[in-house]
């Protein structure tokens, strides 16, 4: 769906938005002929981010306002499939609601840009290769990102707290949490991470590793 266009005297460019998609990126269309002008994905993050930044959305939620703070944030990483709705049935983001372990652990490994593995036998019992999760967890695991909960368990539907966020941050990158977490205005401390807050910390997280230049 094409809402918005701009036109010059030798091209144009059309914004495609709504697709449920990350390689949504500006096409430009001249002489009957289309070009791809942006397929770098650091391209891709700044393009959405300049519609979001003008509160265009990229995928429509009922409880995401335009002027919600955490407006760019929620829609570029829904947009790339990081965190999505919790119901594909509505339009709902929850952005209050929680974050269980399975979830933040595919977010985490889809915003390091780690490699998934798919081992044939599973690390915990409770995590088995049916599991939406599967891949991400066993990625975490062989990193020594993640060690689950004893007992060969890794309960992916416990929420996740902030410090336990941090700490997965901490241990997957080159980043002070501190500094992360203070910067997006988030708590360090151990109450049960919001959607919203994994939407702004991941999002200031790649904002910071474009700007170090870390990839």
């Amino acid at each position: 769906m094409t809402i918005l266009n701009y036109e010059s005297n030798d091209y144009k460019l059309g914004l495609l938005v709504g697709v449920s998609r990350s390689d949504i990126a500006p096409q430009r269309w001249h002489e009957g002929q289309k070009h791809t002008i942006a397929t770098d994905k650091r391209l891709i993050y700044k393009f959405q981010g300049l519609l979001t930044c003008n509160q265009i959305p990229l995928l429509w939620y009922n409880d995401i306002a335009h002027d919600d703070p955490d407006f760019e944030a929620i829609q570029i990483l829904a947009t790339a499939g990081f965190v999505r709705t919790e119901n594909y049935n509505n339009l709902y983001f929850n952005p209050e609601g929680t974050v269980n372990r399975a979830v933040v652990s595919v977010a985490v490994v889809n915003v390091m840009g780690f490699d998934w593995l798919n081992p044939e036998v599973p690390t915990f019992l409770d995590v088995p290769k049916e599991n939406f999760a599967y891949r991400a967890v066993e990625t975490m695991a062989a990193k020594a990102i993640v060690s689950g909960v004893g007992n060969g368990y890794f309960a992916p539907n416990l929420r996740c707290t902030r410090e336990q966020l941090a700490f997965i941050i901490g241990k997957s990158g080159d980043f002070n949490v501190y500094q992360l977490f203070g910067n997006s205005g988030t708590p360090l401390d151990a109450q049960p991470l919001k959607r919203r807050e994994l939407s702004r910390i991941l999002i200031l997280y790649l904002v910071l590793r474009s700007q170090y230049g870390i990839d």
